[in-house]
């Protein structure tokens, strides 16, 4: 990294520590990006962010005392230049939404967020005039990096997959 790029200050947000450990350890990898605080809970979110005021903070929905969703709209009514990244273990079209409803930047499925997250901060570093992360060892496919999850096929996908697949289907053959 330059002298002159900004690293983005992190607040890393989850009540389980292990995952918590994995995420900051991911983190350290990115050239641009910094964990200033950790915390447990959505209150923790709100004190250390306000204490710290970090660029981005990666929380999870699901925590004791209040839950990332809560203390996401709050955040950003009152720090709005802040941007919140949500994660969840659990898929779920209503977390998906309330999320959106809650001001956050993005929701992401944490066995996804390592494939999905750079691309992210992309989004982000162009909206809050950030640096670009780079290509470094964390990026998936420079043949170093994680490589992408395998999603599970879900019922809906594999009808979705047939239906497409009939309706491409010749109906006739001469």
């Amino acid at each position: 990294m330059l002298p002159s790029e900004k690293r983005i200050r992190t607040l890393v947000v989850d009540d389980s520590e292990e995952y918590k450990r994995y995420l900051c350890a991911f983190l350290e990898t990115l050239s641009n990006v910094d964990v200033i605080a950790k915390g447990r809970s959505g209150r923790d979110a709100v004190a250390l962010a306000h204490e710290w005021v970090p660029d981005l903070i990666l929380m999870d929905v699901r925590m004791t005392e209040m839950t990332g969703l809560e203390a996401t709209s709050q955040l950003t009514r009152e720090l709005p230049d802040l941007i919140v990244i949500l994660m969840s273990a659990f898929e779920a079209e209503g977390i998906w939404r309330a999320s959106q409803q809650s001001g956050a930047f993005a929701f992401v499925m944490k066995e996804n967020l390592t494939h999905d997250l750079p691309r992210l901060l992309e989004l982000a570093a162009s909206e809050k005039g950030w640096n670009k992360p780079r290509k470094n060892c964390a990026w998936p496919g420079n043949g170093f990096g994680a490589k992408p999850p395998k999603r599970k096929v879900t019922l809906a996908r594999k009808l979705t997959r047939r239906f497409v697949r009939d309706a491409c289907r010749p109906r006739w053959q001469p």
